[in-house]
C-alpha cells in the first residue's frame, strides 16, 4: 500500500465507534442453542464491517447486531454507520432497539429494516430494501477464537459485495461474534466491561485485512484490551498483544 494513500484510507476506511465489542462466529456451537434455553441471562452479538470501493470511490459500513434475554424477556437492536466518499456520513434507517418477536438468540433476529439469511461458514446476505441496501459475504475465514467458561469470541474476514443505491462495491468484510452468559449489555449496562471501546479496520490492497481494537474494560479469558490481526496474502497473523 502505498505511503501518500495511507491518510486516505485511515479517514475514510477506519471506523471508531465507542460500542459493544461484537465477535466472529465462524463455527456453530451446539451447546449455546441447547443450554440458552435455561439460561435466565445471556448475550449474543454479530457485528460486520465492510470497506470497498466502485469508481464512484471507497464506501465504509458497519452493522451491529446484538440480543439478549434477560428472565422471561428478549431484546435485540441494531447500531449502524456508513460512509461514502463522495457524501460523507449517511444516515441510515434502523438504528437502535427494535422487538425480538421471535425470541431468536442464536439467530440474528430480523427488524423491520433488515433481513439476514446465511451463517459464518456458508456467508451471509443482509438485505435492507429500506435503506436500498443489500451485503453479499461470503464464507468467512476464523482469524481468532476463544472460548471458555465466559462464552465465545471470535473474529474472521471475507469477500464481500455491497449493492447500495444502484451501485456495486466489491470489498471486504471483518466479522465478529460474542456468546456470553450470565451478562446482558442491554438490560443491565456494561460499564467496567466495554469501557472507551475504539476498533480500526483497514482493507489492505483489497484482498487483505488489518483489524485493530482498544478498550479500557476488564479483560476476561475470551477477550483481550488490545486485540486483533493482519492477512496478508492469505496469512493470518495475529497481533502480538492479543496472544497475552
Amino acid at each position: 500500500m502505498k505511503v501518500k494513500n495511507v491518510k486516505r484510507y485511515i479517514l475514510l476506511l477506519m471506523i471508531f465507534v465507542c460500542m459493544t465489542l461484537s465477535g466472529c462466529r465462524a463455527t456453530a456451537q451446539q451447546e449455546q442453542t441447547s443450554s440458552e434455553s435455561s439460561l435466565d441471562l445471556v448475550y449474543y452479538s454479530d457485528y460486520f464491517s465492510f470497506v470497498g470501493r466502485d469508481d464512484q470511490g471507497y464506501v465504509a459500513f458497519a452493522i451491529d447486531n446484538n440480543r439478549g434475554k434477560d428472565g422471561d424477556t428478549y431484546q435485540a437492536e441494531h447500531f449502524l454507520v456508513l460512509h461514502d466518499e463522495q457524501n460523507g456520513w449517511v444516515e441510515l434507517l434502523g438504528n437502535g432497539r427494535y422487538e425480538n418477536r421471535n425470541k431468536e438468540l442464536e439467530r440474528i433476529p430480523d427488524s423491520p429494516y433488515f433481513k439476514f439469511s446465511g451463517s459464518a461458514a456458508e456467508g451471509f446476505v443482509i438485505k435492507s430494501r429500506k435503506n436500498d441496501l443489500t451485503l453479499r459475504i461470503g464464507a468467512m475465514v476464523t482469524r481468532i477464537s476463544r472460548s471458555g467458561k465466559e462464552g465465545l469470541y471470535e473474529m474472521g474476514s471475507s469477500n464481500a459485495v455491497l449493492e447500495w443505491r444502484g451501485r456495486t462495491i466489491r470489498g471486504r468484510v471483518i466479522y465478529e461474534y460474542l456468546y456470553k452468559p450470565g451478562f446482558n449489555r442491554l438490560t443491565r449496562g456494561s460499564v467496567g466491561v466495554f469501557k472507551d471501546f475504539h476498533g480500526l479496520y483497514l482493507m489492505i490492497n483489497g484482498t487483505g485485512d488489518l483489524y485493530f481494537h482498544h478498550r479500557k474494560g476488564k479483560p476476561s479469558s475470551i477477550t483481550r484490551n488490545q486485540d486483533g490481526f493482519l492477512v496478508l496474502n492469505g496469512q493470518t497473523l495475529i497481533l502480538p498483544f492479543a496472544e497475552v
